[in-house]
Formats: C-alpha cells, sequence, structure tokens
C-alpha cells in the first residue's frame, strides 16, 4: 500500500500539477489503516518491516500537509492514530495523542484510536490510566469501545486487572460481550474461565463467541472434562448456538493423546458439515489414539484439497501405514 500510495503523490499531485487537500489526507490515511489491519490479522515473516513502513508513512502524510499549510483535523488524527494503532506504535501513538489533548481536539473516538494501539502492544498499565485518569481528566466519556480494547489491552498480560476492569465497566449485554470474550483469551485456570462466563450470564452477554472463548481457556487449561461439559450443555443451556469454532474447539482439545481422542472421534461422528478443521482433529485423533485405518479413512472421504490434512495425516498415522498414506496424499497432490 505505501508504495502505491507514494506514487499517487508523485504522479497525481507531481507531474499533473493537482493540489491534495485535506481530503485527500484523511482518505490516504483511512486507507493504511485498513491495509495494516489487514496485515496484522494475516502476520508473516516480514510483518515487523511492514510496521515500521506504514509508520514512516503516516509521519510522512503529516509533514506533507503541514507543507501544504493544512492543519489536521479530528479526522485526521483518528486515522493517523488507527494507523498506530494497528501497528502497535505506541510512542508515535502518544505522541499525537498528547499532542490532540493539549489542543482540545481529543475525544472519545481519538482515545480509542490511542487504546488499539496500547492493546496491540500490550501495555496494559497505560491503557488503565488512559481509563482510569487522563480521560475522566479531559471529560473524555469512555464508551462500550473503550472498555472492550481496555480489557483486551490486559488480557493475557495482567489478567488480574482484567477482571477488575471487567467488574467495573458499566455496560451489559451486547455492548459487553466482546470485553468477556477478551478477558477469557487470556486465561488459562479453569475456575477462572468458568467464573468470568457466570459473570457474562449475569451481565446478559453470554455470546456464542464468549462460550467458545470459555471453551478455549478450559482447553489452555487441560481441564477437559470440563470442556466436554461446557461443549455439551453450556450452549443449550443459554438458548445458543453452536458454530463451527465451537465444533474445532472441542475436537482438537479432545483430540490430543493425553485427553481423549476416542472421544473426539465420536463428536466428529455427530457432524452434520465437518470443515476442514474438523476433520484434521479427527485424523489426529485416530492417528493418535492408535486407529491409523480410520484415519485414512477420514482422509479418502475429507472433500478439500487442502494441503493441512495431508500434513496431518503424516504426522498423526505410524508406520507402516504412513507410507499408504504418503502415496494416497501424493496421488491427490497430483
Amino acid at each position: 500500500f505505501v508504495g502505491s500510495a507514494r506514487r499517487v503523490h508523485e504522479v497525481g499531485f507531481g507531474r499533473a500539477g493537482a493540489e491534495p487537500t485535506k481530503v485527500t489526507f484523511n482518505s490516504l490515511l483511512a486507507a493504511a489503516h485498513v491495509a495494516a489491519k489487514r496485515r496484522r490479522k494475516a502476520g508473516g515473516d516480514d510483518d515487523d518491516g511492514d510496521r515500521e513502513e506504514t509508520v514512516r508513512y503516516v509521519r510522512e502524510t503529516l509533514q506533507r500537509m503541514q507543507r501544504a499549510g493544512l492543519r489536521p483535523d479530528r479526522v485526521t488524527i483518528n486515522a493517523a492514530l488507527s494507523c498506530y494503532g494497528a501497528c502497535g506504535a505506541v510512542d508515535s501513538a502518544k505522541r499525537l495523542f498528547d499532542g490532540a489533548v493539549r489542543d482540545g481536539s481529543a475525544t472519545t473516538v481519538t482515545a480509542n484510536a490511542y487504546l488499539q494501539a496500547l492493546a496491540v502492544a500490550g501495555d496494559a498499565a497505560a491503557a488503565v490510566e488512559l481509563v482510569g485518569e487522563t480521560m475522566p481528566a479531559r471529560g473524555l466519556r469512555a464508551d462500550a469501545t473503550t472498555w472492550n480494547t481496555a480489557i483486551a489491552a490486559c488480557a493475557g498480560v495482567d489478567d488480574a486487572k482484567a477482571l477488575e476492569l471487567l467488574d467495573a465497566m458499566p455496560f451489559s449485554g451486547a455492548d459487553a460481550a466482546y470485553a468477556f470474550s477478551a478477558a477469557l483469551a487470556g486465561l488459562e485456570d479453569a475456575r477462572g474461565a468458568l467464573a468470568v462466563l457466570r459473570r457474562a450470564d449475569d451481565a446478559r452477554a453470554a455470546t456464542t463467541p464468549v462460550v467458545n472463548a470459555a471453551l478455549a481457556a478450559l482447553d489452555r487449561a487441560g481441564d477437559h472434562e470440563q470442556l466436554r461439559r461446557l461443549f455439551a450443555e453450556g450452549f443449550d443451556a443459554r438458548g445458543l448456538e453452536r458454530d463451527a469454532v465451537s465444533w474445532n474447539t472441542a475436537l482438537w482439545s479432545l483430540a490430543r493423546p493425553e485427553h481423549a481422542p476416542d472421544a473426539a472421534l465420536d463428536l466428529f461422528a455427530t457432524m452434520d458439515d465437518p470443515d476442514s478443521r474438523s476433520y484434521g482433529a479427527a485424523m489426529a485423533a485416530a492417528g493418535t489414539g492408535g486407529r491409523a485405518e480410520r484415519a485414512l479413512e477420514l482422509l479418502a472421504e475429507a472433500p478439500f484439497s487442502d494441503l493441512a490434512l495431508y500434513n496431518l495425516s503424516l504426522i498423526h498415522i505410524s508406520e507402516p501405514t504412513r507410507q499408504e498414506a504418503i502415496s494416497y496424499a501424493v496421488f491427490c497432490l497430483k
């Protein structure tokens, strides 16, 4: 994206002699934010270099605006902060946010964009300070996005603080669902995960993604019995539907040799429309459970041309059946 944007400046505003406006710069910053979010979601070995390039581009854009005699407005600041946030560029975001606070242009949206940078960087202390001290002192109202992002910043870094914010959050229902999912994402304690799920029930925020996050927390805690119980009873009791994430979280947890691979196969057999990850979990369960023939059958019936499935079959199927699996995988890939 950055290379294309620079060419726009060179060709569109340089050679053609056109003059960029504030809308031009704001649009480019908004597009840079979208590109940065997509890169962060996709990940990759060159992600660090991409982030640094985006941060440099945002600074260049703000400098170009100044040279053109255009004063950044709230849209500009929020878009630039969102870019910094997607890149986890805390120092750059803090300087920009502090400037907006000093000149009185900061809004709740501005603070939320800065919070996103803190969340990506995992700076729990700064996130708590922003929500608990800076925003009230500056008369900035914390909305649901503020609380959700602050809790996400603390989750996995300072779980106690994430739970403290969860208790203090003045929102419930759908507005609070993301916060409960975020808080669960950092937990590796079965009792704590179930306690958070009960809080979500009390706040009327126990959605399917929240229960899925609890399943994942139970998996990390190694408590497959509680996971099986929650999967079997937790959705129906709350009037919720299981989605692909629900099924695959349960399947992959049970498929582990130390858990219950046979139970994973039984669960897989009840699925109406398993996807590639479901088949992968079932093959892993069959292989680790010593049922190589069943793993080969699953490999043959899987309606996917997914290289990951073949890799899993080779990892989990033991000799001498592995050679047969290799031959079949090569045939399918061809």
